[in-house]
């Protein structure tokens, strides 16, 4: 008799502790019908313990949420294991918040199962920034997707974690694609892979804006030169939380490089090919090239000839034009200088020609 009174006292005072705590908590018979509710639930949902208890409790569900908790109950109750599940309660005044449900067994001594205990932890606030982070992603991706550049969003170690609509058409690639590990590898060039993922690498641990130009496969098979830029995203407390990257084509402007490269090659070997000392200089006299026949009349490099001390050099000083050239020997050979514009901008000269022609001897 002392016994089940001592059973009865623990179990009252276990209750009244349960009543205080300040979230909601239960217990349910094998069977999962309910035998207690502690205050918090009963303030919560402004029902009393007979409203709750047995299965009355479904009365509080979310229509949408009580096939799914009914289900999830019973596999809880037929594994007789602890379990999680995310529904809504409603409250008093008949508003739904989120809660996290947790139940688990109590078992005696032979291991037999004799009740469930559960608490119901509110999580409709973050239920609500989860909501609103999914929500200002989306507008992200709708306004890159817009943007008609190739655009990337990357972790704080560089992970890719999306790329927009521009970048996928251009490349051909799909999203699983994107986030594979081999990215890189079937995107970049192979002759600029290396410098890539080391300049890459680099950048990313100074934490500062970088970019570098590189050829990319398109989806026809064939490589264009982007000029990728990379910015960080920061919190306040300074800590990067985003890359930020973009990919501007400018293969038409290497190309056109490449071919002034390739004229001003030609020209030079034109130049070379002339039986006559000729140099080019900018509009403001700086010499840009000598050629070869230049070179060899007077023993001076093409970097001797950008020099400053060029004129002091090659010319005898003090004599007015036509002056003597100096010879590979170190003789000076009297040489006539005749200088003339090459190429105009605009009116402006950019560039002139000088040659020296050998006076007629008399």
């Amino acid at each position: 008799m002392s016994t089940s009174v001592g059973q009865t006292r623990n179990t009252v005072n276990l209750r009244s502790f349960i009543d205080a705590v300040l979230t909601i908590a239960w217990s349910a018979l094998p069977d999962g019908s309910l035998d207690f509710v502690n205050q918090r639930f009963r303030e919560y949902t402004g029902l009393s313990s007979d409203q709750l208890t047995g299965w009355e409790w479904k009365s509080v569900v979310h229509p949408d949420d009580i096939q799914r908790l009914g289900t999830w109950w019973q596999d809880v109750r037929q594994s007789q294991e602890a379990g999680t599940t995310e529904k809504r309660l409603r409250r008093f005044d008949g508003a739904y918040r989120w809660f996290r449900i947790a139940a688990a067994p109590v078992h005696d001594e032979q291991a037999n199962l004799v009740r469930w205990c559960g608490i119901n932890t509110d999580i409709d606030d973050l239920k609500c920034s989860e909501q609103k982070f999914r929500q200002e992603a989306t507008d992200l991706r709708t306004i890159t997707d817009a943007i008609r550049q190739s655009v990337a969003v990357l972790a704080a170690d560089g992970t890719i974690l999306y790329v927009n609509q521009v970048f996928r058409e251009v490349t051909g690639l799909t999203m699983r694609e994107v986030n594979d590990k081999t990215l890189h590898t079937r995107v970049f060039h192979p002759d600029d892979l290396g410098r890539v993922l080391g300049e890459r690498q680099e950048a990313l641990l100074r934490g500062t804006p970088f970019e570098y130009e590189a050829r990319l496969l398109m989806k026809d098979g064939q490589y264009r030169w982007f000029l990728i830029q990379y910015n960080p995203l920061k919190d306040e407390h300074g800590h990067i939380i985003r890359w930020y990257g973009t990919g501007t084509d400018i293969d038409d402007r290497k190309r056109s490089e490449q071919k002034l490269r390739q004229s001003e090659q030609d020209l030079r070997t034109m130049i070379d090919a002339i039986r006559q000392s000729i140099s080019v200089l900018a509009a403001d006299g700086t010499i840009v090239h000598v050629n070869r026949v230049f070179q060899e009349t007077t023993g001076v490099t093409i970097r001797e000839g950008n020099a400053k001390t060029f004129l002091t050099r090659v010319f005898s000083s003090g004599r007015p034009r036509p002056r003597p050239s100096r010879t590979p020997r170190g003789a000076f050979a009297r040489d006539s200088v005749r200088i003339r514009s090459a190429r105009f901008d605009e009116g402006r000269a950019i560039s002139v020609g000088a040659d020296s022609v050998q006076p007629a001897k008399r």
